[in-house]
């Protein structure tokens, strides 16, 4: 049947989609998040922004093709330009900026982990999306044992079979988690570090019941 041969459940994906189910399933399964507001009070986005540095993106993926080009949703930084009553016509979602030194990409395909440490250059928008990845420096590494535990946690409560984790990582070594696409992107990783994600999902379509 063609359901088997899917690597997550689309009704599944769907529902793993949105910021504010995935960020309480990532506290919940003890992996540490940013103090997070979503909001559409010019008030509260005001006062949350006062109170630290502060980032701002989507609740969902945003994704908009016109004739000439794809827009994609980023995440960027607030500065003192911050109109609060930019809000007011849809919730944004406001977070505690983690003073990062690297970027870190877990993709999860099955039960094996991929993990990727992405160091942008000096000086690099905050959304490390926005830098060519030959300008970046990727490390691949181990995952500490309860990151690796809370990702499978994670995966586990929507029912999912492939997750493409962001985490922020600080100068203690801390991951704080940002978000999980259920359908993310891995090819561009595969120059740049040698891992075979490909094959991993190949084998997991090839043997559904493995994971």
């Amino acid at each position: 049947m063609l359901a088997d041969r899917c690597i997550s459940p689309p009704d599944v994906m769907q529902a793993a989609r949105w910021k504010m189910s995935q960020l309480a399933v990532a506290g919940h399964v003890g992996l540490p998040v940013p103090q997070t507001l979503v909001t559409n009070e010019p008030a509260d986005a005001a006062s949350f922004a006062a109170s630290g540095p502060t980032i701002a993106k989507a609740v969902a993926e945003v994704r908009v093709e016109t004739e000439s080009e794809v827009l994609v949703g980023e995440t960027f930084g607030l500065d003192d330009t911050f109109d609060p009553a930019a809000v007011r016509p849809t919730p944004v979602l406001l977070q505690r900026r983690v003073d990062k030194v690297a970027d870190v990409r877990v993709t999860v395909v099955g039960r094996n982990l991929f993990a990727v440490r992405i160091v942008t250059p000096d000086g690099a928008p905050l959304d490390f999306r926005q830098t060519k990845p030959d300008d970046c420096r990727f490390e691949v590494f181990g995952l500490p044992g309860a990151v690796e535990r809370g990702v499978l946690g994670y995966l586990d409560s929507f029912g999912l079979r492939f997750g493409a984790f962001d985490f922020a990582e600080d100068g203690d070594g801390t991951m704080w988690f940002l978000e999980c696409n259920p359908a993310g992107q891995w090819g561009w990783l595969e120059p740049f570090t040698g891992l075979d994600m490909t094959g991993a999902l190949v084998d997991l379509l090839l043997n559904p019941t493995s994971a």
